[in-house]
């Protein structure tokens, strides 16, 4: 059975369960034991561990297999489409296609096509919010 969480956010949602469902848990029990105060506390955490452990859903998906057909890498909004005349990657030109991904999306970025994975490059950066025009050239990137 696949469970439909990301692998990559395992420690995260493991901070997050010992942050916010343990002592959800323990608030129930308090709860339970006459602190009435505790079932909206306890209730609070679990709201919000919930939030935290559905930002690393990872569904399955569909794929159509027809030829030519191309599917968006990531949920989300596309934010820019421009051509560039020269791209260092590929040693000519290229489409970039933006998406701005909200924090109700799927943060989970999947290959729109087949293809071989050649180099691997990290180019260490700010960390400016994803909608500053800016952020794709000054931002952390790998």
């Amino acid at each position: 059975m696949r469970i439909p969480l990301a692998p990559a956010g395992c420690r995260e949602m493991i901070i997050l369960t010992l942050l916010l469902a343990c002592p959800a848990a323990a608030f129930y029990i308090l709860a339970a034991s006459g602190y009435h105060w505790a079932w909206f506390t306890g209730g609070l955490a679990t709201l919000l561990w919930l939030c935290g452990m559905a930002f690393f859903r990872d569904p399955q998906r569909s794929v159509p297999v027809e030829a030519g057909i191309l599917v968006a890498p990531a949920d989300g909004k596309v934010v820019e489409v421009s051509s560039l005349e020269q791209h260092p990657d590929i040693s000519g030109p290229a489409t970039r296609i933006g998406i701005f991904l909200s924090v109700l999306d799927v943060h989970v970025n999947r290959s729109p096509c087949a293809g071989t994975v050649r180099r691997i490059s990290y180019q260490p950066g700010q960390f400016l919010d994803a909608r500053d025009p800016n952020s794709g050239q000054l931002n952390e990137a790998n």
